[in-house]
């Protein structure tokens, strides 16, 4: 009889156990079969399970809008490391250095025209020179004079290449206007400038009476007469 109540009592006690265990078994079960591996697809997507990460192979810093994960090629930062890429400083330096250089070439073309364009202003002094010389003739634009001293003479400006060369001082020389009429005057070569006119013009200027015989009676203005050489 003892024996049928130990019997009884194994029983019991084997029945608690499983009813106690029974819980553990399943909710183990259901961790390791679908929580688990949701947990571990996380981590994998998260990139938090990367051998990388286990071999020690990332970077670390401590501003916020690195927080998320981010993948590096290795050469890039191999580069950065080595000093491949530009920093801000160098960028402002080099910046720096292309606009002094084109300040420097943009003088330069500056200073070409300028050289091209008193080459060209040359080019056509001699020009004038050579037309005066091979036509026996050179044209100029006179101004009336008050001067007293002008009275008798046709006084040319020394700037111009053609009249410095060709025209000499205290000599006669016939002027003719637009309809042939003529008047012979003496020479004076001076700087003769004159309002609306380059330095080197050719331009001169004859006493009132003398511009008045000239060009029948002009009181004002300028007028072109045309100069004969000997």
């Amino acid at each position: 009889m003892w024996i049928n109540k130990i019997k009884e009592k194994s029983f019991q006690i084997l029945f608690g156990m499983f009813v106690v265990s029974l819980p553990l078994f399943f909710s183990t079960s259901i961790i390791n079969q679908f929580i688990a591996p949701t947990i571990i697809e996380n981590l994998k997507t998260e990139q938090y399970l990367r051998e990388d990460l286990k071999e020690g192979r990332y970077v670390v810093t401590d501003q916020i809008s690195f927080a998320n994960n981010n993948v590096v090629k290795g050469d890039v930062l191999q580069d950065l490391n080595n000093g491949s890429f530009a920093r801000v400083t160098d960028l402002a330096v080099i910046a720096d250095k292309v606009m002094a250089l084109d300040i420097s070439m943009k003088g330069k073309l500056e200073k070409s025209n300028r050289n091209l364009a008193e080459a060209n202003k040359e080019i056509n002094e001699l020009n004038q020179v050579i037309q005066a010389l091979a036509s026996k003739e050179l044209n100029v634009t006179l101004f009336i004079s008050d001067i007293t001293s002008d009275k008798g003479y046709v006084v040319l400006n020394l700037h111009n290449k053609a009249i410095s060369q060709i025209i000499e001082n205290d000599k006669k020389y016939a002027l003719y206007n637009a309809a042939g009429g003529s008047l012979k005057l003496r020479s004076r070569v001076e700087p003769t400038p004159a309002d609306n006119y380059d330095k080197n013009a050719a331009i001169g200027r004859l006493h009132r009476d003398d511009y008045h015989d000239l060009f029948s009676g002009t009181k004002s203005g300028a007028r072109v007469a045309r100069i004969e050489i000997d």
